[in-house]
């Protein structure tokens, strides 16, 4: 696997606070993303298109030696995804 451990971890954990920050405490609400799990898939987007451009977030992501090329489609695939889902969440949280 081309991607450093630490930087999927640290992203998972950051996603995964982030959508149960969204969810709240109280169970009677209704499970529908709010503005925080909006925050997560834009850090998602965010980090996508960071790896593909900058030295310094792909020094982060990646193992030394490794190429942006080697997970390109992975990541265009993610940003097609990702933007699709945060498309649907932000006119979900609008009506």
């Amino acid at each position: 696997m081309p991607f450093r451990w630490i930087a999927v971890a640290q992203v998972v954990v950051a996603w995964n606070v982030l959508g149960l920050l969204d969810q709240g405490l109280p169970p009677w609400r209704e499970p529908k993303p709010g503005p925080l799990m909006i925050a997560a898939l834009a850090m998602l987007l965010a980090v996508a298109f960071a790896v593909q451009m900058s030295e310094a977030a792909q020094r982060w992501a990646l193992k030394p030696g490794r190429s942006v090329s080697e997970v390109a489609p992975f990541l265009r695939l993610l940003q097609l995804v990702g933007g699709f889902l945060f498309a649907g969440f932000a006119l979900q949280m609008l009506f």
